[in-house]
């Protein structure tokens, strides 16, 4: 997790897919699915994708696992914020600092665009899933609604759709 911390940057969705790649390609700590309750599950949480990270650490080793991922993975960032504050004044006039965060920002658009749809297979065949995220995605966007708002309603109507007998999984 320090190192997941110490090469990704941004926000929190920035860490999604150098995590994903970690935690379930290569050392196959977690399933797609597993990873993929790990960060709904992270939604309750401050820090939702951060606490992910306490998510695996916690299915690997309890709680001492949970509490020294979820340690490992901000640890980095806080120390490189500290020294960076204190230095990107003097570099932020320089071109090609400013050409290297557009070629970084760049690149998160591409590895947040292959967590989307590595994360959206899992919901693939429960066209009430897809509904419920094409709605959200339209009231955050479109309409600006508060996403706790926006996250309560699809709660809300998740459990009545599972009330009157829809199925969790396809």
């Amino acid at each position: 997790m320090a190192k997941i911390g110490a090469v990704a940057f941004g926000n929190g969705n920035t860490i999604l897919p150098v995590m994903q790649q970690d935690v379930v390609n290569v050392h196959h700590w977690l399933t797609p699915h597993a990873f993929g309750a790990g960060i709904a599950f992270g939604q309750a949480t401050p820090g939702p994708i951060l606490m992910t990270a306490a998510f695996v650490g916690f299915q690997l080793a309890g709680w001492w696992g949970g509490i020294l991922a979820a340690v490992a993975i901000f640890a980095p960032s806080v120390a490189m914020t500290v020294i960076a504050a204190e230095i990107y004044p003097l570099l932020r006039k320089l071109a090609w600092v400013r050409g290297a965060i557009q070629g970084i920002m760049a690149a998160f658009v591409g590895l947040l665009a292959s967590v989307v749809l590595s994360l959206g297979h899992q919901i693939q065949g429960i066209s009430a899933a897809l509904v419920l995220a094409a709605a959200a995605l339209a009231a955050v966007r479109t309409f600006k609604w508060n996403p706790l708002l926006v996250f309560a309603a699809g709660l809300a109507a998740w459990a009545i759709y599972v009330v009157l007998g829809g199925t969790v999984r396809a």
